[in-house]
C-alpha cells in the first residue's frame, strides 16, 4: 500500500524549451555615444544574452547549452545527458517548441549521437 500512495503523490514537471542552433549576436546601437561607450554596451549585451551550461536545474527565461541525446527506448524525445535535477517523486520531460525547424535532427544519423543544444526555458510547469 505504501507504494500506491508514493505513486499517486508523483508530480510531473513539463519544460516548454525552444532550441537554437545559431549563436547569439549582439548589436549596440552606437547613437551619441562613443566607440569607448558603445563597445561597453556590447560587451554587457553579450554578457546579459550569453547561454549557461546546463547543470541540471531549468530556469524560465534562462538560456542554456546541453549535450542532448535520443532516448530511442522509452519516450522518443532529446533528453539532456546531465540528469534534470527535480524533487524526490517528481517527473519531468521537455517540450521541445521548435524541432521541426530542424529537419535534420529526425535523421537516424542525428539520433545515433549527441547533439549539441542552444536552449531558451519558455516555462516551467508543475503538476500533479
Amino acid at each position: 500500500m505504501k507504494g500506491l500512495t508514493r505513486a499517486a503523490a508523483a508530480w510531473a514537471m513539463a519544460v516548454l524549451a525552444s532550441t537554437s542552433v545559431a549563436a547569439p549576436g549582439a548589436k549596440a546601437a552606437a547613437g551619441n555615444a562613443g566607440k569607448k561607450d558603445a563597445s561597453v554596451a556590447a560587451s554587457a549585451a553579450v554578457t546579459a544574452a550569453a547561454p549557461v551550461e546546463f547543470e541540471g536545474t531549468l530556469e524560465a527565461g534562462k538560456t542554456y547549452v546541453a549535450e542532448v541525446a535520443w532516448d530511442n527506448n522509452a519516450l522518443h524525445i532529446w533528453r539532456p545527458i546531465v540528469d534534470v535535477k527535480v524533487p524526490r517523486q517528481h517527473a519531468w520531460t521537455i517540450d521541445w517548441t521548435n524541432l521541426a525547424r530542424f529537419p535534420a535532427l529526425k535523421t537516424n544519423a542525428a539520433r545515433a549521437r549527441p547533439q549539441r543544444f542552444r536552449f531558451t526555458v519558455a516555462g516551467v510547469d508543475v503538476s500533479s
